[in-house]
């Protein structure tokens, strides 16, 4: 397990990552997150690379959760093209590489940045997933209104939509159960809004939804680096060692049905329907997938696969196990796991596994090529009211559903965390503006605010730090 606790290790570690990258970092456009203004490039060009690693080390020791928290959760955990049929390991590497980079780049803003380094302490939301936020609530309007206009159909403005919105969902899930890999508590903004979908899990629980402790110590060693085979041929897991972080399975993040859909799952399970015994469906799974590590354990027969669908972005790439047991011959179990990283980087923190209930499913014969699911336009209703009214008038109509759980979702990330934080921020312009020194309390309070800014000064230089105090204190943010 990597360790990145101390300051040293972790900027050597970025630094390592941008080495083995093999990208010619002077002609990475170092711009962050759009819309940012000029001035803002200018500091972070000013800041360069190298400015945003010595930042990231100074935040070291001021923020819960250390340094390599603070990276993960500055960095996007969906990145377009990363899992790509035709996306080979250099790729990959590469696109991992460039957003370490631009990471460090948010850290370096976040740092010089006194009220957002303040409130992002208080509320464990990092300044640029309200800048994620709006800046994808603003391509789903726009989206929204080309389906209305007819420049696009109701499939790709839904795709579209749906995919920014998971996005966010994905990107608060994952910091949340980060916050336990690293040891720390969530704060109340992000555990109101992700502990709906997120909980940590037990040895108990994982263990009774595999179906048994030998099942289960199967399930949880096909990820690397837990578990091993002792000299008799049994799987060890050591669970004390490992942190266990179990995720609710909704409709638009199902990762047992991603398994259910996956070509070579959907082989295996076929294969094992109304076998007479363990041996015959071990001997039968194995000619089908021979990569498979299928094998006979707790009376079952269990295989693996890495499915091609991956609806979790919080995940990714992940695991299912195949559960065929003898005495339900036309059924299987699935259960799915993921080794929490970060497009394959370890950046510390407790050895950590995402696990969902497990699911018994009939093992069913499919008539139709796997395809990618079409979303199709409400039809029109019978009522005359809806008939009479014209083709864009329908479209205003159809648009309300184009969003997850017809906004809800977006309304919630909203409610529960980008307008706490924005509250927070607010409230801290508003000490500085009409600070309350006459009373020790108002006086404590502007204190609060003038370590942290002296702090910064002495780190990335006092102008910088105030030309962007002076932004959000002069800027329209009522």
């Amino acid at each position: 397990m990597y360790e990145s606790k101390k300051d040293g290790v972790l900027v050597n570690n970025i630094q390592q990552i941008i080495d083995n990258s093999e990208i010619n970092f002077d002609a990475v456009d170092f711009v962050l997150d759009p819309p940012e203004s000029q001035w803002t490039k200018g500091l972070i060009g000013a800041v360069g690379t190298g400015g945003g690693l010595y930042a990231t080390r100074q935040a070291l020791n001021t923020v819960p959760g250390g340094g390599a928290k603070l990276l993960a959760d500055n960095m996007h955990n969906f990145l377009e093209g990363f899992y790509d049929k035709g996306a080979t390991k250099l790729t990959r590497r590469s696109l991992a590489a460039k957003e370490v980079v631009r990471g460090a780049g948010r850290i370096a803003k976040q740092f010089a940045n006194p009220l957002d380094s303040m409130v992002y302490k208080q509320t464990g939301i990092a300044p640029y997933i309200v800048e994620m936020f709006k800046d994808n609530q603003n391509r789903m309007n726009k989206l929204e209104q080309m389906y209305i206009d007819g420049h696009i159909d109701f499939n790709t403005a839904k795709n579209g939509i749906r995919n920014l919105e998971k996005q966010i969902h994905f990107k608060l899930t994952s910091d949340y159960s980060n916050a336990h890999m690293y040891g720390e508590a969530p704060k109340s903004p992000l555990k109101n809004y992700a502990s709906k979908y997120v909980s940590v899990g037990s040895k108990s629980n994982f263990i009774k939804s595999a179906g048994g402790k030998d099942v289960a110590a199967y399930v949880i060693s096909r990820q690397p680096g837990v578990g091993y085979v002792d000299d008799f041929n049994n799987i060890i897991v050591d669970y004390d060692g490992l942190k266990l972080m179990k995720y609710k399975n909704v409709n638009f993040s199902d990762v047992v049905r991603g398994a259910q859909f996956d070509k070579d799952f959907y082989k295996g399970m076929r294969t094992l329907k109304g076998k007479k015994s363990l041996e015959s469906a071990h001997t039968a799974i194995k000619k089908v997938l021979p990569n498979s590590t299928a094998m006979i354990t707790g009376d079952r027969v269990v295989f693996n696969i890495s499915p091609s669908i991956r609806p979790n972005y919080d995940w990714g790439g992940f695991n299912a196990v195949g559960i065929w047991d003898p005495n339900s011959p036309t059924k299987i179990k699935i259960m799915a796991t993921d080794k929490r990283d970060l497009f394959g980087l370890k950046l510390g923190g407790a050895n950590t596994i995402n696990y969902v209930e497990s699911k018994d499913i009939e093992i069913a014969d499919l008539k139709k090529e796997f395809k990618e699911p079409v979303h199709e336009e409400p039809k029109p209703k019978s009522d005359k009211k809806y008939k009479s009214r014209t083709e864009y008038e329908r479209r205003v109509e159809n648009a309300k559903t184009l969003r997850l759980n017809k906004g809800k979702t977006g309304q919630d990330a909203y409610e529960q965390v980008i307008k706490p934080f924005e509250q927070k921020k607010q409230k801290v312009i508003n000490i500085i503006r009409n600070p309350n020194i006459r009373n020790q309390q108002g006086w404590n309070q502007l204190m609060k605010f003038a370590k942290p800014l002296a702090r910064r000064a002495g780190v990335v230089g006092g102008a910088a730090s105030m030309l962007m105090l002076a932004k959000e204190m002069f800027g329209d943010n009522d």
